[in-house]
């Protein structure tokens, strides 16, 4: 369905497709975790996406995003923090 407004919303992420936009929520408030499921979700909204070259990878993050959290932002083309008192952050260990 390319140009038309379309929104599927599975159980761990909501796909929503305006125009050449998609967007692709986490349903898991409030702390967003990445449990296998939408990790399966994901992988193949984003496989089904590979192939358009107009698609850029933005991200829009609330609350905190640390560790592993951060890791898919990171990847992403740009990233915004749209909340006040966001935390972003690795939470790397050092070795003594």
């Amino acid at each position: 369905m390319p140009g038309q407004d379309c929104v599927k919303s599975n159980t761990a992420l909501k796909i929503e497709r305006r125009g050449r936009v998609v967007i692709l929520e986490n349903q898991h408030p409030p702390h967003n975790r990445m449990t296998l499921e939408y990790m399966d979700e994901l992988e193949r909204a984003v496989m089904s996406l590979q192939d358009d070259r107009d698609v850029r990878a933005v991200v829009i993050m609330f609350g905190h995003c640390l560790g592993g959290g951060l890791e898919l932002p990171l990847a992403c083309h740009l990233r915004f923090a749209a909340s006040e008192g966001a935390q972003i952050g690795l939470l790397e260990k050092q070795k003594a």
